[in-house]
This record gives C-alpha cells, structure tokens and sequence, in this order.
C-alpha cells in the first residue's frame, strides 16, 4: 500500500514516467548501493629504505605510487569477505619485488629469477569496531600479529598463473590472507 501510494505520488509529479520505467529506476538504485566491506588500512613506513621497489620504465615515484595501489586492491579485495565492522590495519616495513631490475643497452627492465623471489615484512591487526550512529565507541582486536613473508618457489607455483602486474606479490598475498582470516576445516 505505502508503495502504491509512493508510486501513484511520484507518477504524478513526473507524468513522463511510465510504470515500468519507474520500477527500473527504483530497482537500479538498489543494485549500484555501494556495498560496504570490511576497510583496509596500509601504512607503507620509510619506503625509501624498502629492499627493492625500483623500475625505471616510468617514474621512481609513479611505480611505487602503482605498487602501494595494486597491493592496497589485492587486499581490500582479499578483505571484501569479512564482516562490515571490521577494520584490517596492515603497518608495512619493507618490501622485495619478485625480480631484479638490471640494465641493458641504457634500458632497464625487470628480471625474474629463482633467486629474486618476493618478499614483504609487515605488522598486522583485524579489529572490530563498535558504532553509535556515526560515533565509534570502541575497537577490540579480533587478531593481530607481524610476518615475514617469502615466496622461494614462487616460480614453481605459477605456472599458469595469469601474467598481471604484480602477480606474485599479489598469489603471496592472498595465500597468507586465506591462511590467517579465513576458518579452516581440519576435519
């Protein structure tokens, strides 16, 4: 009733919608609703100092700018799956690129080999946090912990893995989130 009734107003104030023209727009607004996931924070600490974060085919500061971004998704995509009141802080204190970046004939590009494998240091902490309205009345802490992940065999893994910017860095990632957020059956 109260829908007819909102319909019936709305119809008459815009004549030139038409019933079914009115349904697709109310409906459309339920489906582009942004949907709210868990947050992901990143602190990327003294980033000058990280162990190898170099590439010279565009800007020093443009890559790392695409780096930071790429590993920001990855993770805000990893975190997407965990409850709205929780908050996913991640304190990173340095980072190796899976590769080298040497130099050819002027050119520099990014080598991959079995001994350059990826590497990232960095503090973690899950929190849930308690709202009033806007107001944030308290955060406890769901888990928490510090890790220094490593990949040595991350070319033996890949095969087949979709070739995209940063895709062992990212499989990293992802493996180490699956492993300490998501429940496993030990059955």
């Amino acid at each position: 009733m109260i829908m007819k009734t909102f319909m019936s107003k709305a119809l008459g104030a815009f004549p030139f919608f038409t019933k079914p023209l009115f349904a697709l727009i109310v409906l459309s607004s339920f489906f582009t609703m942004p949907i709210q996931a868990a947050k992901v924070e990143i602190e990327w600490l003294n980033s000058e100092k990280y162990q190898d974060i170099a590439y010279s085919a565009t800007s020093q500061d443009e890559f790392q700018r695409k780096v930071f971004e790429t590993l920001q998704d990855k993770l805000s995509s990893l975190a997407s799956g965990l409850p709205d009141e929780q908050v996913l802080r991640v304190k990173v204190y340095d980072l190796d690129l899976a590769g080298v970046v040497i130099e050819n004939e002027g050119e520099k590009r990014r080598e991959i080999t079995s001994e350059e494998y990826p590497k990232i240091k960095f503090n973690y902490k899950l929190v849930s946090q308690n709202f009033d309205g806007e107001q944030l009345i308290s955060e406890s802490i769901v888990k928490a912990g510090g890790t220094l992940l490593k990949k040595v065999d991350f070319l033996d893994e890949s095969q087949g893995l979709e070739q995209t910017f940063l895709n062992y860095e990212q499989q990293m990632l992802e493996e180490w989130f699956d492993f300490t957020f998501l429940p496993r059956d030990w059955s």
